[in-house]
């Protein structure tokens, strides 16, 4: 018994200190952290506010030498954003989104428009390019390169990432009729929205006059 009690007597004498030693984050520091609101990238932010308004959009993203083609796609917003009226919610965007301006398309009041507004002041930006008179009827890739017949430069991108490439879709069956209709127009007006994700295409443009933009339509 006596030896029993010397054992128990040494646990705790060493056990005690040990614990006192150990590093815990204080209480205010861990219920601080778990109170962070979730955040969403750009991309994951506009699918779940596109699944609550039931609207879809479309993305022009511009970017200079030394800059990410996608940066703004890697902004990250907090979901609680998403708890005020689509209204209040785009404008929430436009406010943290460096650049970012948006638009209601003319002839789709559920398609909205983000748009890099250093690009509407680039001289010949595809996407502003008027189209006189388009009759096409096709897939959503060859529609692009109908677009390139009439002047607007467009392509689809030649490389692609694994990833992004599963998210891309050019085959979709689409019927495009109008007259006087910027290029941007002619890419959304007319998509079939049945059965497509909340991103309907994203465009990416290098800063300077003139220059190519890329299309990645979405699935």
């Amino acid at each position: 018994m006596k030896l029993l009690s010397m054992f128990t007597f040494l646990l705790f004498t060493t056990a005690i200190p040990a614990l006192h030693s150990m590093r815990l984050a204080p209480i205010s520091v861990m219920a601080q952290v778990a109170s962070q609101p979730e955040e969403l990238s750009l991309l994951q932010f506009l699918n779940e506010l596109g699944k609550s308004c039931e609207c879809y959009f479309t993305l022009e993203e511009a970017w200079q030498n030394n800059e990410p083609i996608n940066q703004v796609e890697s902004v990250r917003i907090s979901k609680a954003a998403l708890k005020v009226t689509p209204q209040n919610t785009l404008e929430l965007l436009r406010q943290q989104v460096p650049n970012l301006s948006y638009m209601i398309d003319n002839h789709n009041p559920r398609i909205v428009h983000l748009i890099d507004t250093r690009l509407l002041h680039q001289r010949g930006y595809a996407l502003e390019s008027i189209i006189k008179q388009v009759n096409f009827e096709g897939t959503s890739g060859e529609l692009v390169e109908e677009l390139k017949k009439y002047g607007s430069q467009i392509q689809l991108p030649s490389v692609l990432g694994v990833h992004e490439a599963r998210q891309l879709k050019s085959d979709a069956r689409m019927k495009a009729i109008g007259r006087a209709l910027k290029a941007r127009e002619v890419l959304s007006s007319f998509s079939s929205l049945e059965n497509h994700g909340r991103i309907l295409w994203i465009a990416r443009t290098k800063l300077s006059d003139n220059e190519i933009t890329n299309i990645y339509l979405y699935r």
